[in-house]
């Protein structure tokens, strides 16, 4: 509070010229003006335009009329957009009010008159602003390219605002989903059936395959090049595809962990299994109890990666061959060996020579 203009001078708050000083510095000292003032436009105005929440200090006659005084409105909405929801009806369809309300909140197209929802240039300045204010807007806009794109650029969520028609345009749609695979949720039903534009979005994302339609996730054609432009794509394949060797083979090669997915009968196939486990020692994980414990099977898996030792049966990371194999591809696969190979000089040798971090797995006895 100015010390020029306090409370306890009475004479001054009637001072117009003193009063208008003030507010014009900080707004919210119309509080302190006399109820004269508080009730003289120019004063309300000048403290307004500094901040908007003057106006809760304005005589209450003042307030009451201010819904239909365009300066006064101007003045809130520039500051604070959604203040145009208590603007007359009149204000609300004055396009340099709305237009002022958005530019500085788009969401104020809310309150909008429905002449200026369907007003082009007043729904860029809010979509542009907010893309959600898309909501907002005529149907007819919501088929304006442009416009729908305008938000859609800014969040894939907008498309859900998008009108039917342009969430089947196939071209319009897959720049959505170009600016996140997401806004595959949002296409239409026809697009989720379409091999290309499918195609266009797992290629960015495997995950958008689970938008695909429940036909292309059976379609071993499509799967295949889903699953080859991205692995991740098997996770949404159908029962069937998930058991089909060449399918599987294509997915665990790029990540050994998709074996995951495969079916209980892939999982027992040894080519599939040493294939993910040679992209990633730790795909063991997923594999059969049988090849879990079959030490011809892990013998060679952990050739390939000795981190495979981790999901080796018990008996097997007893096996000296086995852990001796698994630490001379990686040493620091010693930390799956048996407590009593882990004290083995021979198997520890070998796994520090190969990695001299893999000691701190050896036995207490041999670190001394």
């Amino acid at each position: 509070m100015f010390h020029q203009f306090a409370p306890t001078e009475p004479g001054r708050k009637n001072d117009k010229e003193v009063v208008l000083k003030a507010v014009k510095q900080h707004g919210l000292e119309l509080r302190n003006a006399s109820e004269t003032l508080k009730n003289d436009k120019e004063v309300v105005l000048a403290a307004v335009k500094q901040n908007w929440r003057a106006l809760g200090y304005a005589s209450k006659e003042f307030q009451d009329k201010s819904p239909n005084d365009k300066e006064i409105v101007m003045a809130v909405v520039k500051q604070h957009g959604l203040a145009l929801k208590v603007a007359s009806e009149t204000l609300k369809n004055d396009r340099e009010v709305v237009m002022a309300a958005v530019t500085q909140n788009g969401l104020a197209l809310e309150y909008a008159s429905d002449a200026l929802k369907n007003d082009r240039e007043v729904v860029m300045a809010a979509v542009t602003q907010n893309w959600s204010a898309l909501k907002y807007a005529s149907d007819a806009l919501k088929n304006d390219r442009e416009v729908v794109l305008a938000a859609v650029t800014q969040n894939w969520s907008a498309l859900l605002d998008a009108s039917d028609a342009l969430k089947n345009d196939k071209e319009f749609v897959l720049a959505a989903v170009t600016q996140n695979w997401s806004a595959m949720v949002y296409a239409s039903e026809e697009l989720k059936n379409d091999k290309e534009f499918v195609l266009a979005a797992v290629a960015q994302n495997g995950n958008a395959v689970q938008y695909a339609s429940n036909k292309l996730k059976k379609d071993k054609e499509f799967m295949m090049a889903a699953v080859t432009r991205n692995s991740d794509a098997l996770q949404y394949a159908s029962v069937e595809l998930k058991n089909d060797k060449e399918i599987v083979m294509a997915a665990v090669k790029q990540n050994g962990h998709w074996l995951y997915y495969a079916s209980k009968e892939l999982k027992k196939d040894k080519e599939v299994v040493m294939a993910a486990v040679a992209q990633n020692g730790h795909a063991l994980e997923y594999a059969s109890e049988e090849l879990k414990n079959d030490k011809e099977f892990v013998l060679a898996a952990v050739a390939r990666d000795g981190r495979a030792l981790r999901d080796a049966s018990e008996d097997l990371k007893k096996d000296w061959y086995v852990v001796l194999a698994a630490v001379a591809q990686d040493g620091r696969a010693l930390q799956y060996a048996s407590e009593t190979l882990k004290n083995d000089k021979d198997v520890v040798m070998v796994a520090v020579a190969q990695d001299g971090r893999a000691l701190q797995y050896a036995s207490e006895t041999l670190k001394n």
